[in-house]
């Protein structure tokens, strides 16, 4: 009876073998990697979101200090070109938007770094502050009607934050610290636009605590409008 021999693998056919596999091994690990290094961009960006709107709440606090009496939140004049919302009952140049309240900070020099008013997910840029105007003068310090930018985009895009705008103040009167309630949304990412993050919006309280709410938080409804629903409802970019 004749032997039988088993054919062997040759070398290059366990080569071929071995790269199939790494291969589809590959193809199976790729889509994890790739997810897992997007959260944790995602996160990344996220943190750095949360920190800016922390700087600003310090801002806010040295401002209320130095130049509100401890008692007045930031009261910019606005460039004369910005169209306040329908309904606000201002004359051009009267009102402010919540992106020359929060200019204003960098206006009055407690907030030194202009790249804390840019969300690291957003396109905005104010080009190392340039885009954020200037202090004309306003006086001996005085809480009053002056810090007017003279912004050159004035549709917010060198402000990624959205926050206090005159006409969502009571009256229209400057805002004080005795307005605020420590639960009270003092700024938030950008409410007008496009969303800075695509999952949700990193939020300043008037108790200095920053939080995250989900997208589907802040819009309440499946049609709802950023800005137009608690708890961003009373911000303005």
């Amino acid at each position: 009876m004749p032997k039988t021999h088993k054919r062997a693998f040759t070398r290059l056919e366990i080569l071929v073998l071995i790269l199939i596999m790494a291969l589809l091994a590959v193809g199976f690990l790729l889509p994890r990697v790739t997810h897992r290094h997007g959260r944790v961009h995602r996160e990344s960006n996220r943190t750095m979101c949360k920190s800016n709107l922390r700087q600003l709440g310090i801002a806010l606090s040295m401002y209320v200090d130095t130049h509100g009496g401890g008692k007045h939140y930031p009261y910019p004049t606005q460039d004369g070109n910005y169209a306040e919302p329908k309904g606000a009952d201002l004359e051009p140049g009267e009102g402010f938007s919540g992106a020359s309240f929060l200019a204003a900070l960098y206006w009055s020099g407690v907030l030194p770094e202009p790249g804390v008013l840019i969300c690291p997910t957003s396109d905005d840029d104010n080009h190392d502050g340039a885009d954020l105007g200037t202090n004309p003068g306003a006086g001996d310090g005085a809480n009053i009607p002056g810090w007017n930018g003279q912004f050159e985009q004035p549709d917010g895009t060198h402000v990624s934050y959205a926050s206090k705008a005159q006409w969502t103040v009571p009256g229209g009167a400057p805002l004080t610290v005795d307005d605020m309630k420590p639960e009270d949304v003092l700024a938030s990412d950008d409410t007008d636009a496009e969303p800075n993050h695509d999952d949700g919006f990193c939020v300043l309280y008037a108790d200095g605590h920053v939080d995250f709410l989900p997208t589907k938080k802040v819009y309440g409804r499946e049609n709802g409008m950023v800005g137009r629903v608690t708890p961003l409802d009373k911000i303005d970019n």
